[in-house]
């Protein structure tokens, strides 16, 4: 009985191969609209906007009223931000925190009006679809030291 699943097996497993590296293709584009969609809103000044873009996930380790503050703050210490600069990406297909998808990296040199930054996003599309979503979010500039 093996040897005939054998072959299904192995089809099966061709098959969730080319479908994770299809998604593996879209994946650093459909992040990075996600960051854009994310700066234009802070360059907007809709911290509404900014705050649609994060998954439930990344709400139970920081709440939202909390990050809320946060980007209030970001924007006081450093102003608007302007041009940015992706410096490393990152694309991993599979399981992790936040379940079965595609997870996407993305680090970016920004210039802000009063001081640089570098901030991380880590972007996690669901195996099933969108919507993608920021999972993780840092920001790093001397502003804060």
């Amino acid at each position: 009985m093996l040897i005939p699943r054998s072959p299904l097996m192995l089809g099966f497993l061709l098959l969730m191969a080319l479908t994770c590296s299809l998604g593996f293709v879209d994946a650093k584009p459909d992040a990075e609209l996600i960051v854009t969609r994310y700066f234009e809103s802070r360059v907007s000044g809709d911290v509404d906007e900014a705050l649609s873009l994060y998954a439930d996930l990344f709400f139970e380790v920081t709440p939202r009223p909390e990050w809320q503050e946060s980007l209030v703050m970001l924007d006081r210490k450093l102003g608007p931000p302007g041009d940015r600069t992706l410096t490393a990406w990152n694309v991993f297909v599979g399981a992790r925190e936040a379940g079965a998808g595609t997870y996407v990296a993305l680090e970016y040199d920004v210039e802000y009006a009063f001081y640089p930054a570098h901030e991380s996003f880590r972007i996690f599309t669901p195996a099933w679809g969108w919507p993608a979503s920021i999972i993780s979010h840092h920001v790093n500039s001397p502003a804060f030291d």
